[in-house]
């Protein structure tokens, strides 16, 4: 109890979450994270169980190749997942319905991003990294780790997305910062072709899933009341 009430002032003191009517955060409600976590990873990654080895499409164009390296980017590729992170806790301690809604959302857009994965797996063509600095290396590691499949939709853009219709429609975060997260969803979305991890239509068929999903998880929540 007193950690939770220690946590709340905090949150009030920076300015992201509004002090009249703030929800009381209670570790039990961090299940949110869980569902996160729970279904974007098996989904990522254990649909190449089954997509290893199939014809995969290259989707790059003219437009594509056009668009420079910019490794200094990869800080906000890796930051997205932080901002998810925190996110997702905000989100865990908003109101039932927002929790609801953000968990059902996030279902509904890992079975959209499985279904593309197995339907239409897609790869495209790295670039060859700078010989020299920390970005190029950390990028470097980043593409050692993730090979180019599972491109279409975009992962990150859907996600950012999701957690910025989920904080724009919170009841205790400040505008504010549902604005900043805005931004950065767009950064997010630049940072994905700038750094060479996706083609330049992953990045509005993430943003449609993401969206298509939000709206599902309301129609749904509609129809069982």
């Amino acid at each position: 109890m007193k950690r939770t009430t220690k946590l709340k002032r905090t949150l009030r003191k920076t300015g992201l979450i509004r002090t009249p009517g703030a929800p009381k955060p209670r570790v039990r409600d961090l299940w949110l994270m869980g569902v996160w976590l729970g279904t974007q990873l098996p989904v990522f990654f254990g649909s190449r169980l089954f997509n290893t080895g199939w014809r995969h499409y290259h989707l790059e164009t003219a437009w594509d190749r056009d668009i420079p390296l910019v490794p200094a980017f990869t800080l906000v590729y890796v930051a997205s997942y932080v901002y998810w992170a925190a996110s997702f806790a905000l989100l865990a301690w908003d109101s039932r319905r927002t929790r609801l809604r953000m968990a059902v959302s996030d279902l509904i857009l890992n079975a959209l991003c499985l279904a593309a994965f197995l339907a239409l797996p897609t790869t495209m063509t790295r670039p060859e990294l700078p010989d020299s600095g920390f970005w190029p290396w950390v990028l470097g590691l980043i593409y050692r780790a993730d090979t180019p499949d599972n491109l279409l939709p975009s992962m990150h853009c859907a996600v950012s997305w999701l957690c910025w219709r989920g904080l724009r429609s919170s009841q205790s975060v400040r505008p504010w910062f549902s604005w900043a997260s805005l931004f950065f969803t767009m950064l997010v979305c630049a940072s994905v072709v700038l750094v060479k991890q996706h083609c330049l239509i992953d990045i509005p068929t993430g943003l449609l899933a993401a969206e298509v999903s939000w709206r599902a998880a309301a129609s749904l929540r509609r129809r069982n009341r």
